[in-house]
């Protein structure tokens, strides 16, 4: 099947030429097309993406954008792509190395086998939770429940993980323009999904953190969060 893994970057100069370089020697990486969308980085990071050109050639396509639209309206480039691309499965990566190119195949498994339509990072019920701190547990469960609520996806948990994969079916059946644009994209999806009856399963990954910095302010996401989750139960 034709694989294709987004990934969304801002300002990530320091990260974005390994993660290209990771992705290209994961499991699947044959079967793999890049596609990297810029989100107006003010650095250098087009640049350093750009010079892997001349190694990758067509298997990695760069989108960028003129003005900062947000990690979600990001994403949603990478989909319509994709979508453009003719690609049958696409996985979401960040470009800041908290996600490990080695659990793609993990994600893409049940959505080759037809055991579900949308797969997602589950760093909750990991032995290594430890790894993740206090205080991002902490949202994040009560951000689980919050969006167990409103999407109904009552077994789905760690909806902040934006470590995803999806099929072409889930692709062409959400009208991306309409989304939320930035922090708080991937609650949306979830709530999409289930009022288009498709099937999410979560995948039990460990957390993984290096030296990055988060762009999310904790109270006013979490209030941001609260009532975008309240809007979309309604």
């Amino acid at each position: 099947m034709l694989v294709s893994v987004v990934i969304p970057i801002y300002n990530e100069r320091n990260t974005v030429e390994e993660i290209i370089r990771r992705v290209r020697s994961s499991p699947i990486e044959d079967e793999t097309d890049i596609v990297v969308v810029d989100d107006a980085s003010t650095d250098d990071t087009n640049a350093i993406a750009e010079s892997r050109r001349g190694k990758l050639g067509d298997r990695l396509v760069i989108v960028r954008h003129r003005q900062n639209k947000g990690a979600g309206a990001a994403i949603y480039t990478g989909y319509k792509k994709a979508l453009e691309l003719k690609m049958e499965l696409v996985t979401i990566m960040a470009g800041d190395h908290q996600m490990d190119p080695g659990q793609i195949p993990r994600l893409l498994d049940p959505l080759v086998d037809w055991r579900a339509d949308y797969t997602k990072g589950n760093r909750l019920h990991s032995r290594e939770l430890a790894k993740m701190p206090k205080y991002r547990q902490r949202g994040n469960a009560m951000l689980s429940v919050l969006t167990k609520m409103a999407s109904g996806y009552w077994d789905v948990v760690d909806p902040q993980n934006g470590y995803t994969a999806t099929t072409l079916e889930v692709l062409e059946a959400i009208e991306w323009d309409e989304l939320w644009p930035r922090y708080g994209y991937v609650n949306e999806i979830l709530v999409r999904l289930n009022v288009l009856n498709f099937r999410v399963l979560d995948v039990v990954m460990p957390p993984r953190y290096g030296e990055e910095k988060s762009g999310i302010k904790l109270r006013s996401y979490t209030f941001q969060m609260s009532w975008l989750l309240t809007k979309l139960f309604f």
